[in-house]
């Protein structure tokens, strides 16, 4: 197995990420994936994955919808198809809320 195709390692409580910084972290993890820092970008995300579905913090859907894509994508490269699946799950029911909401807009057809 190659290192990209490992599990990724499930996070412990040592990183602390500010809830009011969510947006700002967003954004640095995104370089992590431009530079294609695949396995460090999915350790940081474990970490945000944890604080939304065990800890249940309060952000907005657009903020979890984000991070969602990001781990989906990043898990994609990774060649983790069923963990990717897993975060692609999280985000339908963000999906169909953001669309009423009209934070998305349809493109013409």
């Amino acid at each position: 197995m190659d290192e990209d195709q490992k599990p990724v390692e499930k996070a412990n409580s040592y990183i602390i990420y500010p809830i009011n910084e969510l947006e700002d972290i967003y954004k640095d993890l995104c370089n992590l994936f431009t530079f294609m820092c695949y396995r460090q970008l999915a350790y940081h995300l474990n970490f945000v994955y944890h604080k939304f579905e065990v800890e249940r913090i309060t952000v907005s859907d657009e903020i979890k919808f984000k991070y969602f894509e990001l781990y989906a994508t990043t898990t994609m490269y990774m060649d983790l198809g069923a963990e990717a699946m897993l975060y692609l799950s999280r985000m339908q029911p963000l999906l169909k809320g953001l669309k009423d909401s009209g934070t998305f807009v349809k493109l013409k057809e």
